[in-house]
């Protein structure tokens, strides 16, 4: 590697390490990273399997091997829960960044790997949960194959990309669909060399050794499909690159659905429409970019025949499909201008810098509900007695945040059947019911409630609050005790009816 492209790949490194490291320090952990938190906790390997057995967490056992080491390595705090994904993510990045590079230059690897970096993928760079190192491992498997088609010590990285594709699937079940892109770009490069590599194709097969350790846990999980928490349909799957676009920074006015769904078509469209014209360039990485593109649509189709279950982050290393064609595509049009690659890494670089003003300020909005919140309640509640939050990701960033003395008064009504009927869903009840079992939660049956009781309701996003409905159906007698209508935050005296 020249010294251009270790000084891009070190400054690329410096730029990720310093965004994921601020943001990741101070974004509050939130409902799913606190299911990664408890679960982690959990004495041993053989109880994080007996809880997984649930399958109210649908999260591979390996996953938190990796969570438990790097808790017990730095210590037990967000910020080493979080280490895995941030080291998956910045796998990624380099991954792309080389795979690029050796087709083109350092200047196109360092847009290649900047482009994940300014998209709604990001988030989960900083985020407790497997899905970066899902993206990590496909693009470690990209490397792989690229490098084992060029004859650099095939052996081994034919290992390498069959360890890459287990440990994709080892990370989140949802990984084994990085096989998809592989399989795509290994059929192209046998056309085009009329020979099968059989050693590729047998590496295909990996990832059915984490899912044959794991078949219990996802026979476990299945009994979810068809009453998941979250909907899809066929338009899921253009949806993924409205969720690129809008980075979990931009409103559906700003960057509305037909924005994202034409920047799949028109640009990524473009882009291959460009490539395809030049049958002799980086073959393999464009087959392999146009499967990771398709991506979402696999997913949305393997959901609607096998699991039930999807999405945008299951399928999160689609972004993959972009940070190939792109500056292949750029490159390929620009006959390899030093200069319109510079720019191009200019526009992304000035466009990161914008998201990461939003991810700060979105994350310092996040925070000031907490204390507002917690204020709300303390300067609100009785001084005694429970009180019962109707949200139940409030009840659980609240159970985990609130001071000692205040978090020791929450509860949780809960009723799996009742959330079935109302929202369609019970694994957020079940999840409760299950954490309740070793974390320090306090889940109430709903049939169980004392009366009268004091509620908690709140405004947070479209989730419905199942438990307000319920007593409203069961003629309970409702006097609201505090408001405050900026936030949304209610307090009510809830009576049974007479």
């Amino acid at each position: 590697m020249s010294r251009r492209s270790l000084a891009l790949a070190a400054g690329l490194v410096a730029l990720y390490a310093l965004a994921v490291g601020s943001l990741a320090a101070r974004a509050p952990l939130w409902n799913d990273e606190l299911y990664t938190w408890y679960f982690a906790q959990l004495p041993t390997m053989a109880d994080v399997w007996d809880k997984l057995g649930t399958g109210v967490e649908q999260i591979p056992p390996l996953y938190y091997v990796l969570v438990r080491g790097s808790l017990g390595l730095f210590g037990d705090d967000q910020l080493a829960l979080r280490l895995p994904s941030m080291l998956g993510f910045l796998l990624a990045i380099v991954c792309v960044f080389v795979a690029v590079a050796r087709r083109t230059s350092a200047w196109y690897g360092f847009v290649a790997a900047l482009i994940p970096l300014a998209t709604g993928a990001f988030t989960y760079a900083w985020e407790a949960r497997p899905y970066a190192l899902v993206v990590g491992f496909a693009a470690a498997a990209v490397l792989c194959q690229q490098l084992h088609n060029d004859g650099i010590r095939p052996r081994l990285t034919v290992v390498l990309l069959a360890g890459s594709l287990a440990a994709a699937t080892a990370m989140h079940y949802y990984g084994v669909l990085t096989v998809f892109p592989i399989a795509l770009a290994e059929a192209v490069r046998a056309r085009e060399r009329r020979r099968v590599d059989w050693n590729v194709v047998a590496a295909l097969f990996a990832p059915l050794v984490p899912l044959a350790v794991s078949t219990t846990l996802l026979l476990d999980a299945r009994k979810y499909a068809g009453a998941f928490w979250t909907d899809f349909d066929a338009g899921s799957a253009p949806g993924f690159f409205v969720f690129l676009l809008r980075a979990d920074v931009f409103s559906p006015t700003r960057v509305p659905t037909w924005l994202g769904v034409g920047f799949a078509v028109v640009v990524l469209g473009g882009a291959v429409a460009v490539l395809v014209r030049r049958p002799r360039f980086a073959q393999t990485e464009i087959a392999a970019g146009i499967g990771f593109t398709l991506l979402p649509a696999v997913g949305v189709l393997v959901a609607t025949l096998v699991t039930g279950a999807y999405v945008e982050r299951y399928v999160l290393a689609a972004v993959i499909g972009p940070a190939l064609l792109l500056p292949l595509a750029l490159s390929r049009l620009s006959r390899g201008s030093r200069g319109a690659a510079i720019t191009a890494a200019a526009v992304l670089v000035a466009w990161f810098g914008v998201l990461f003003q939003y991810w700060q300020r979105d994350i310092g909005v996040d925070l000031d509900r907490h204390e507002r919140l917690i204020s709300f309640l303390e300067e609100s509640a009785p001084a005694t007695g429970d009180i019962a939050v109707a949200h139940p990701h409030d009840y659980l960033e609240l159970a985990h945040f609130a001071p000692p003395e205040l978090a020791a008064r929450l509860v949780r009504l809960s009723d799996p059947e009742l959330a079935l009927r109302y929202t369609g869903s019970r694994s957020t009840e079940d999840g409760l019911v299950v954490l309740s079992g070793f974390a320090p939660l306090r889940i109430v049956p709903y049939s169980r409630r004392s009366a009268p009781i004091l509620l908690l309701r709140t405004v947070r996003g479209d989730d419905p609050d199942w438990v307000v409905e319920a007593l409203a159906d069961d003629g309970a007698h409702v006097r609201t005790t505090a408001e405050d209508a900026a936030d949304g935050f209610t307090l009510e005296r809830v009576e049974p009816a007479r």
